[in-house]
């Protein structure tokens, strides 16, 4: 997520087989009209404490704008809450992507900070927003995503 320059091959293979490797972590393709245009990942699962972070990434271009995000991460939140049972779940966004700060407060996830200066993107600093979603949410986040109860699913 935080990494701006291309990624060889070899080096999604192996991030790739990690992520099938490790029993705390969950991996989706967003999929829509079965075309891939996305990713979604849960990672950092912490059983005891009852909490995880997510990361959703979609394609640049026709998918953004139109709900493709916000049902990925609702289905990504239901597993989470759900199966996993977990009390909270973790997001960040680079603070100049308003778009997803906006969809996460839409969605019930509460600011909980800020990282200043936290990665260094084209000879500038970039700050992160972190924000979260509790397990008392979810009721606000399937209210604020009743319209899409038939678009998807977690496979």
């Amino acid at each position: 997520m935080y990494d701006d320059r291309p990624i060889a091959e070899a080096d999604h293979d192996r991030w790739y087989s990690a992520l099938l490797a490790d029993e705390n972590r969950w991996g989706w393709v967003v999929v829509e009209d079965d075309t891939p245009v996305g990713a979604g990942f849960l990672t950092d699962y912490r059983a005891h404490d009852r909490r995880a972070a997510f990361g959703l990434y979609l394609a640049e271009g026709a998918q953004r704008g139109r709900g493709v995000g916000r049902a990925a991460l609702c289905l990504i939140c239901e597993f989470a809450f759900d199966r996993l049972d977990l009390h909270k779940l973790i997001g960040e966004a680079l603070s100049f992507n308003s778009g997803a700060i906006a969809l996460y407060g839409r969605l019930g996830f509460v600011a909980e900070g800020d990282l200043r200066d936290q990665l260094l993107r084209d000879g500038q600093w970039v700050g992160v927003h972190l924000m979260a979603l509790f397990e008392d949410g979810l009721a606000q986040l399937r209210a604020n995503a009743a319209d899409l109860r038939d678009l998807g699913r977690i496979a």
